[in-house]
């Protein structure tokens, strides 16, 4: 690995939305991109709870990918990606992780 980069980002709403970031790495090239949920919390008491966090787009040397939601991706030649995060009466803080090899 010969570097790394990290992203924290929160959403929150009482009812369904969704929220997107772009990233552009510091250092297009081989690229391992992680997204997790640090923390979920309940906004209104008794509705349930529900959030997620993945990578949506990706673009790289192999062309342009739209996974659902991928946790975890390695790309060659990457130069943007985009997270998305869904949340239902909840709020969610993420981090997301760029490792360059």
């Amino acid at each position: 690995m010969t570097g790394q980069q990290g992203f924290s980002y929160w959403v929150s709403s009482g009812g369904v939305a969704t929220y997107d970031w772009d990233i552009y790495p510091n250092s297009p090239g081989n690229v391992m991109v992680e997204a997790a949920i640090n923390r979920v919390n309940d906004v209104s008491p008794g509705d349930g709870v529900f959030g997620e966090i993945g990578v949506v787009h990706i673009h790289s040397a192999s062309g342009s990918e739209d996974p659902n939601y991928a946790p975890v991706m390695f790309r060659k030649g990457t130069t943007h990606i985009r997270i998305e995060g869904l949340v239902d009466n909840s709020f969610i803080n993420v981090r997301v992780m760029l490792n360059y090899w």
